[in-house]
């Protein structure tokens, strides 16, 4: 007997069965082609992928410049403000970035050599003003060995008030974060308002320190 197609089955689902031929080719095509293909054009599309999103991720990162600090310059300077300065820059290159000293300038309490760290606030003081001396020395030549250098509190970086008995790194760091947000010390028991500085502790550097 021979088999003849129901043309109203055919009429009735015309559109179910061209849409599953459609289908079906779609499916056919993508075998044919990935199997020319092969893993190659997989890997390399993986790789695109891979590439892309690192760019993104690259692209989003924030950019640092760890060559560059930031130090707040005040006192006896033509402009007083926050400058940026190259690292291992030192107070003369602050203080030229500030415009300079002012006629009122103490320089006999100025180290103008030593470095200034990120985040300090370097403090200029006045004639009249008192602090110990920060040019700089050496031995004297009769033989006498030279008197202590006191740690001056308000140009002091991180690594100078680690020199003191009892204050490492991070208590160093809340001096100089105190000190930017507050100003200079005016008196030596104001270091007792840092946080991790008791009585016991200044007691055993107050001998060493000066403003």
């Amino acid at each position: 007997m021979n088999w003849k197609p129901d043309r109203a089955f055919f009429e009735a689902h015309k559109d179910r069965i061209i849409r599953y031929g459609v289908i079906s080719l779609v499916v056919l095509i993508a075998l044919l082609v990935f199997g020319i293909t092969g893993r190659d054009s997989e890997k390399e599309i993986l790789l695109e992928a891979s590439s892309v999103e690192s760019a993104e991720g690259s692209a989003a990162a924030p950019e640092e410049d760890p060559e560059v600090i930031i130090v707040d310059v005040a006192g006896a300077v033509k402009t007083p403000k926050v400058v940026t300065l190259p690292r291992d820059s030192r107070v003369e290159d602050a203080i030229q970035a500030a415009g300079g000293l002012t006629e009122q300038a103490d320089l006999s309490q100025v180290n103008r050599a030593a470095f200034v760290a990120d985040g300090e606030k370097l403090y200029i003081p006045q004639e009249g003003e008192e602090g110990d001396t920060k040019a700089s020395s050496s031995a004297e030549t009769n033989g006498t060995e030279p008197a202590a250098k006191k740690v001056n509190l308000n140009t002091a970086g991180s690594e100078e008030l680690e020199s003191l008995p009892g204050i490492g790194p991070v208590t160093a760091n809340k001096i100089v974060t105190y000190r930017s947000k507050n100003g200079a010390f005016t008196k030596l028991e104001d270091l007792k308002l840092v946080d991790g500085i008791g009585d016991k502790t200044f007691d055993n550097i107050k001998d060493q320190i000066t403003l």
